[in-house]
């Protein structure tokens, strides 16, 4: 571990360096995500942006939590759902992307 922290350590500096030679590379590596405006300016009316999180549920007392959740964005809303646990949508998930690639209109990007 000592060995990774010291590398860590090391790229962090070299980027520093690269940085201060090459404003191309300093402006990349500022950059950020869009947020949920830019994002919905960008998508066309057909189009949706959908970002799953899928973690165990919170279990503390008089707390209720799913775990997991969708972000749902469109042109013109944005939105979040719960979702079942991932053992339970993993068969949806999978009839869904079977159904939308055959019909030729979704790309996945991971």
């Amino acid at each position: 571990m000592a060995d990774l922290a010291q590398l860590e350590i090391r790229e962090a500096s070299l980027r520093d360096a690269i940085s201060n030679e090459d404003s191309t590379f300093a402006a990349l590596r500022g950059s950020s995500f869009p947020g949920i405006r830019k994002v919905r300016q960008a998508l066309r009316d057909d189009q949706a942006l959908l970002s799953f999180v899928v973690r165990d549920p919170v279990s503390e007392p008089g707390e209720s939590d799913p775990g997991s959740w969708v972000f749902a964005i469109t042109s013109d809303d944005a939105r979040v759902f719960p979702i079942s646990e991932f053992g339970e949508m993993k068969e949806r998930i999978s009839l869904y992307l079977s159904f939308t690639r055959s019909a030729g209109r979704l790309r996945c990007h991971r």
